[in-house]
């Protein structure tokens, strides 16, 4: 095994990397000041030595996080842990584009998550409650800006959906009842602070339709 160690202008260790006998890095460890270790990667290989795996630890022993790669050497997912070992946040790649992000609650449900397209393009943005309901759904026009803002009940029942045109300016904003009817809805005019507002009782017949001025 070989090595190689780099230091701080004040002379204090930084850090030290150990190679195998064919120059592969084994591990690499990142040190405090005080040269007290931070964390310390270590490194696994394909037959074809590409990379499989980087998994780095804190100074209990703890993993903090890791990435694994495919044959071809190509991301295809990285994990960052909690203290106690539970998920913190996850990512999913393919061919090395990641197409899902993922951030946990300590209770280990989802707290939100990023799908993206092959082209690494936003697709949709999800939160969530605490109990594992969804809280909201953003979908993307394929040039980011958004398509869709949708808010939902603790039931699951949609509450508000807001659409928006291609250059992110909404076009309308709907809000339910839980039965699933339009409770109101506001439908933008084009080039203008203005929409039309239509109120609904819940069988669906029209309350009352008027011009409103929008805010904001």
């Amino acid at each position: 095994m070989k090595s190689h160690t780099w230091y701080r202008s004040d002379g204090s260790k930084e850090g030290q990397r150990i190679f195998d006998e064919e120059g592969y890095t084994r591990s690499e460890k990142e040190f405090n000041p005080d040269g007290s270790l931070m964390l310390e990667f270590l490194y696994e290989y394909h037959s074809n030595n590409n990379t499989k795996s980087i998994k780095a630890y804190n100074p209990d022993g703890l993993m903090e996080a890791q990435a694994l790669y495919d044959n071809h050497g190509d991301l295809k997912s990285r994990v960052v842990y909690n203290p106690d070992g539970s998920l913190k946040k996850q990512s999913f790649y393919n061919d090395g584009v990641e197409i899902i992000w993922t951030e946990f609650y300590q209770n280990g449900l989802k707290e939100s998550q990023y799908l993206y397209d092959n082209d690494g393009d936003k697709k949709s943005w999800t939160k969530y409650n605490t109990d594992g309901t969804i809280f909201s759904l953003m979908l993307f026009h394929k040039n980011a800006n958004p398509k869709s803002t949708t808010l939902y009940r603790i039931d699951g029942s949609m509450d508000v959906q807001i659409l928006y045109n291609k250059k992110g300016k909404p076009t309308s904003k709907t809000g339910y009842y839980s039965n699933g009817s339009k409770k109101h809805q506001e439908l933008c005019i084009e080039n203008s602070n203005l929409a039309h507002f239509t109120s609904y009782y819940p069988d669906g017949t029209v309350k009352s339709s008027k011009l409103i001025e929008q805010v904001g």
